[in-house]
C-alpha cells in the first residue's frame, strides 16, 4: 500500500544475474546553502532534509559499504562532524553518516510546481530527435540493446539523467551511445514533482480486472508499464496456474496526500515524490495469505524474472531490511 523513503541495505545483497548493480553518488565537498562552517559542531543538533532524487548512508566518513538510503524530503536529524559529513543521531539511520552536501535546509516537498507546459509527456513525430531526461524517484532504469524488452539488458542510467537520441516508435528511443530507453521513463523535465500524481489519463492504461486483488477497485499504470506487467503475469500464469493480483498501481497526488497524513515517513512517500505517482510503480497483493510473500515459489519466480519484463524490487525493499515490502516493484524499462 505504501512506500518506503528510508532504507537499509547489506553489501552483496541481490537476486543473481537480473539484478542491476546500484551505484552511490559522488560526494561534494561543500555544504549546502543555509549550513554554515559553525555548525559543523557535535554540540549543535540540526534537522535537514535529503534534497532529490537520495543521499546514501555509511557506517564510517567515507563512501565505502553503504548501509542505506535515504530518499528525497526525508528528514535527518544529528550534527555536521565536519564540512563534509553530517552524523545522524535518531532513528533507524542513527550513527550513520551522510554527505552534507546531499542535504538542504529546506523541506523539498514542501516546493510547489505548476503543471508544465506543453504536456512533459509530449513526443515529436517518430524520426525525430529529441532530448530528454530520466524520470525516476530514486532507482535506475534499464536500457536495452534494441528496441524490445525481449532484446538484453544493457547498462543502467540514473535518475535524472539527460539524454539525447532518435524516436524510432512511440515506445523507444535511440539513444546516441547506440542503447535503447522505453518513452515511459523519459519526460521533458527531471521535476518529477511538476506532475507526479497528477499524470493525464491518456498517459495511463487500467489493468484488466482479472488482474485487481479484492481492495482494489482500479488499478493503472503507465501505458507501456501496463503492458510489460500483463505480459510478465501472462508467463507467470503458465508456471503458477494463478495471476499476479495487484493492490495498487497509479497514485494520485489526493490519495498520496492521504496516505502520508496516515503513515507519515518513512513508510509513506512524501507527496508528489512516490514512484506511484507516475504510474511507475505496483505493488502487488500483501497481507496474510499472500502467495508473494518473502521466499515463497512465486516471490522467487518473479525476484528472478521480473526484470527481464521491465519490473524490479530495489534492493532496500529486500528480505531483512528495516523497511521490507515483498510486493513493490518499480518499473525500471
Amino acid at each position: 500500500m505504501c512506500e518506503h523513503d528510508a532504507f537499509t541495505h547489506t553489501p552483496g545483497s541481490g537476486h543473481g544475474t537480473t539484478r542491476r548493480t546500484l551505484l552511490t553518488g559522488a560526494l561534494a565537498a561543500p555544504l549546502v546553502a543555509g549550513v554554515s562552517a559553525g555548525s559543523a559542531t557535535a554540540t549543535t543538533t540540526v534537522t535537514r532534509w535529503v534534497k532529490p532524487p537520495y543521499t546514501d548512508a555509511y557506517p564510517a566518513m567515507q563512501v565505502k559499504n553503504a548501509v542505506g538510503r535515504l530518499g528525497e524530503a526525508v528528514p535527518v536529524t544529528g550534527y555536521f562532524v565536519n564540512t563534509t559529513w553530517f552524523k545522524i543521531t535518531t532513528g533507524k539511520m542513527a550513527g550513520t553518516y551522510v554527505s552534507g552536501s546531499g542535504l538542504t535546509t529546506t523541506n523539498p516537498a514542501t516546493q510547489t510546481f505548476a503543471y508544465p507546459s506543453p504536456d512533459p509527456f509530449s513526443l515529436p513525430p517518430v524520426g525525430s530527435r529529441l532530448t530528454r531526461y530520466v524520470i525516476s524517484r530514486d532507482f535506475y532504469v534499464s536500457t536495452r540493446a534494441s528496441a524490445s524488452f525481449s532484446a538484453a539488458r544493457r547498462t543502467s542510467i540514473a535518475p535524472r539523467t539527460k539524454v539525447t537520441g532518435k524516436l524510432v516508435s512511440s515506445d523507444w528511443v535511440r539513444l546516441d551511445d547506440g542503447r535503447y530507453i522505453t518513452t515511459a521513463l523519459l519526460a521533458t523535465t527531471p521535476v518529477v514533482r511538476a506532475f507526479n500524481g497528477r499524470v493525464p489519463s491518456g498517459r495511463l492504461r487500467a489493468l484488466p480486472a482479472y488482474l485487481r486483488a479484492p481492495s482494489a477497485a482500479a488499478s493503472s499504470l503507465e501505458r507501456v508499464a501496463a503492458m510489460q506487467f500483463i505480459r510478465m503475469d501472462t508467463a507467470f500464469a503458465k508456471v503458477f496456474g494463478y495471476h499476479i493480483t495487484v493492490e495498487e498501481g497509479y497514485r494520485s497526488l489526493y490519495w498520496q496526500k492521504h496516505w502520508y497524513a496516515q503513515y507519515g515517513a518513512p513508510r509513506a512517500a512524501y507527496p508528489g515524490t512516490s514512484n506511484h505517482g507516475m504510474g511507475l510503480a505496483v505493488d502487488i497483493r500483501s497481507g496474510a495469505g499472500s502467495p508473494f510473500t518473502f521466499g515463497t515459489a512465486a516471490d522467487k519466480w518473479l525476484t528472478a524474472n521480473g526484470a527481464g519484463f521491465g519490473f524490479d524490487r530495489s534492493w532496500w525493499l529486500d528480505q531483512g531490511r528495516p523497511n521490507a515490502e515483498f510486493w513493490h516493484y518499480n518499473f525500471i524499462g
